[in-house]
């Protein structure tokens, strides 16, 4: 009997030291996935874009913020930037402005626990986050999905497969592109076993080839953050047309110094797309 008791007790111990690892390495994964800034150090203004500012409610009651750069022209194509879950959208004006110079209006809103959004970062509230963002986008596009573009960037590239597949648009455009939250884990800690601890929820390589949408993809030889095999991955998965431009420069600005390559690949992917 005292054997017995002496056994159940270590494996009650046992099953608390496993549960607190697990729960640990969930709370690590929080801390790898989210690196976001408060407040907003500078508005589209900065790099010459006339904006409005948005504010949005998702769908558990938590306050988004971000800006609408509305495109030169009427009925233009619109872009909902989803960003990297790092920094805010401060961080991301030139891409906007290269999109807007794209002829593209653009819809930028800071994920729950970054820049000026409520709340915390979780990964639960990155859905709600960005179909909240969604119907603003939506309806800056005058209702017509058709006229819809989501641009993914890193981790914000499987936010915007992760949308796609519950939603529509006209076409997904990857910068620096994640295939899945594993992988970025993995990158940031890769002893860990992820796949085994957080499964396929967030691989964007399991939905893409269901979705019959056309993908650009773009990214850089040089990016010393996300590597060029993690986008070759994910634009390998398209199940639709699809395009690979490989650029030059790091991460943070290999877009920016590709410009010249990006600009009209970028305006004839849309033009073509929106086309179909």
């Amino acid at each position: 009997m005292a054997a017995q008791l002496r056994t159940g007790a270590k494996l009650i111990v046992l099953a608390g030291v496993i549960g607190g690892t697990y729960l640990w390495l969930l709370a690590y994964q929080q801390q790898l996935t989210f690196a976001p800034t408060i407040a907003h150090h500078r508005t589209p203004a900065a790099v010459g874009l006339a904006f409005e500012k948005i504010e949005v409610v998702a769908g558990d009651g938590v306050t988004l913020r971000g800006w609408f750069v509305p495109a030169a022209t009427n009925n233009a194509p619109v872009a909902l930037y989803l960003p990297d879950t790092t920094g805010n959208i401060a961080d991301r004006l030139g891409r906007a402005r290269l999109l807007h110079d794209c002829g593209l209006g653009v819809v930028l809103v800071d994920y729950r626990g970054f820049g000026d959004s409520a709340g915390l970062p979780r990964l639960a509230g990155l859905r709600q986050d960005a179909l909240a963002a969604y119907f603003v986008a939506r309806d800056k596009a005058g209702g017509n999905a058709r006229r819809l573009f989501f641009y993914g960037e890193g981790f914000g590239a499987v936010v915007a497969v992760d949308l796609a597949a519950r939603t529509d648009c006209a076409g997904l455009i990857f910068e620096g592109a994640y295939p899945s939250l594993a992988a970025k884990l993995a990158d940031a800690q890769p002893r860990i076993p992820w796949p085994w601890l957080i499964g396929h929820e967030w691989d964007a390589t399991r939905r893409l080839p269901d979705l019959r949408v056309p993908v650009l993809a773009l990214h850089s030889a040089d990016d010393e953050q996300v590597a060029l095999a993690h986008g070759r991955r994910l634009y390998a998965a398209a199940g639709g047309a699809r395009e690979l431009v490989e650029i030059q420069g790091r991460h943070a600005d290999a877009v920016l110094r590709s410009r010249e390559q990006v600009a009209p690949r970028l305006t004839e992917f849309v033009a073509r797309a929106g086309r179909n």
